[in-house]
């Protein structure tokens, strides 16, 4: 017997109809205390189905009827769970279709966004942190389904745990993901002593919003981190030196000069090396030292933040010229280690033969994705990293959604394929610089 069935042999019959509006007993058969029923519904036929991810456990099948649909579903070891305890879902998930859907969307019952676009016709990780509730005595998990009507959905594979005791993930630091108008990285660190570090920085555009954040803090950059030379990266950094009253402390940063680029590749960013050398030059009161990363050099930047240079900038011909010429950076926390990759493309894999890097990438936990999340590096780099926690998109929406104009999934980017290896990776913090600015602490 099930155990809504052993539940409800204790609870008048009157309380589902009354209480659970919906309510259906359909049960997801596993094995003892995991053995699960969905116990009501919203916009949702649900009966059983052996189809499942595995190939070993039942799971439900769902004709969603309305716009926005919903499920709840409990197992014995739910009920002993306390009301409004912190739990992780995590189950497989399939839609009808095939392709990308950027209009199905998964929501928490707090009302928070899970994912959306998920492919179709193929069975998703779905994973997400949610509370347990309680209604008519059951204690519940929920899933909510927003515009699929028409869609068949397929769960199965089911577990809900205790969610670990959230820790501050940084450990005191404060990184701020800087808000994306156009095309652009920027991402601003504020140490536990108040030492301000900036990361790339962004486009000439957002100087203005760089600049306000920073005086939030102080008038001074202690450490400034360029990953390559592209103006997304380092244009907000040129017009700085020219144009804005500011001190930096120490500027990291690696260029060929302007004509080598144009020879070897031609890229129209090639002015912007010469162009931050002379701003450099030109302004000494404003800059104190300047060094050229180099792998394996340590910048202590206070008492609990470290920064790793993990390689030296590659300036060889090649057809990834620009993206390929960048240097990594690794930040070393009193909580969570970040990795910022910039654009690097598949000149990661090579880095990744050397020991040292190998061992610096696999133990970071939040990751900037590489070239905004799409056409960065391979997918052996990110298999490299032992445990994704948080994945930080510095990208448009367009580029998120990978919409070229004529809607979800129309333009030839590659995001679609990392928003899968994330998904699958089971990531549940993501942040994406075009809905706005972020701040994780």
């Amino acid at each position: 017997m099930s155990f809504l069935k052993r539940t409800m042999a204790f609870i008048c019959c009157f309380a589902l109809s009354v209480g659970l509006a919906g309510a259906v007993s359909v049960s997801a058969e596993d094995t003892g205390a995991n053995s699960f029923d969905m116990i009501s519904t919203k916009g949702v036929t649900a009966v059983v189905s052996q189809e499942s991810y595995g190939g070993n456990k039942d799971g439900w099948e769902l004709t969603l009827t309305k716009k926005d649909a919903g499920i709840s579903f409990a197992n014995e070891t739910i009920q002993s769970y306390e009301v409004f305890q912190d739990v992780i879902v995590e189950m497989r998930l399939k839609t009808s279709g095939t392709g990308y859907d950027g209009d199905f969307q998964l929501y928490k019952a707090e009302g928070d966004l899970i994912d959306y676009g998920l492919p179709g016709g193929v069975w998703n990780r779905v994973k997400y942190r949610t509370k347990v509730y309680v209604e008519n005595g059951v204690k519940f998990v929920k899933l909510d389904l927003y515009t699929g009507k028409g869609k068949t959905v397929n769960i199965s594979d089911i577990s809900v745990e205790i969610a670990p005791e959230e820790q501050p993930l940084l450990g005191g630091v404060k990184l701020y993901s800087m808000e994306a108008g156009g095309l652009m990285q920027g991402y601003v660190l504020v140490t536990p002593e108040g030492k301000v570090v900036v990361i790339d920085g962004g486009n000439t555009a957002d100087v203005s919003k760089l600049i306000s954040l920073i005086r939030t803090f102080t008038n001074k950059v202690d450490y400034w981190f360029i990953t390559h030379f592209h103006t997304d990266h380092a244009g907000a950094l040129r017009t700085i030196l020219d144009a804005q009253s500011i001190a930096i402390e120490n500027l990291c940063y690696s260029f060929p000069d302007t004509e080598t680029v144009k020879s070897l590749s031609g890229d129209a960013d090639a002015w912007l090396c010469d162009a931050i050398d002379e701003a450099v030059a030109n302004h000494p009161e404003k800059v104190k030292n300047v060094y050229e990363p180099k792998a394996k050099d340590v910048f202590n930047v206070s008492e609990t933040v470290t920064v790793k240079a993990l390689n030296d900038a590659w300036f060889e011909k090649n057809n990834n010229y620009g993206n390929n010429s960048g240097v990594m950076y690794k930040v070393e926390t009193p909580g969570e280690d970040i990795l910022f990759i910039g654009d690097m493309g598949d000149r990661g894999d090579y880095y990744l033969q050397d020991e040292w890097v190998k061992k610096e990438v696999e133990t970071c936990t939040v990751i900037q994705m590489s070239h905004h999340g799409q056409n960065g590096v391979t997918d052996l780099f990110y298999s490299t990293i032992k445990e994704m926690k948080v994945c930080l998109y510095p990208a448009v929406m367009w580029i998120y959604d990978n919409n070229g104009g004529s809607g979800f999934n129309s333009a030839t980017l590659k995001t679609m394929h990392t928003r899968d290896l994330v998904r699958e990776r089971g990531v549940m913090d993501i942040y994406v610089s075009g809905r706005g600015r972020a701040l994780l602490e």
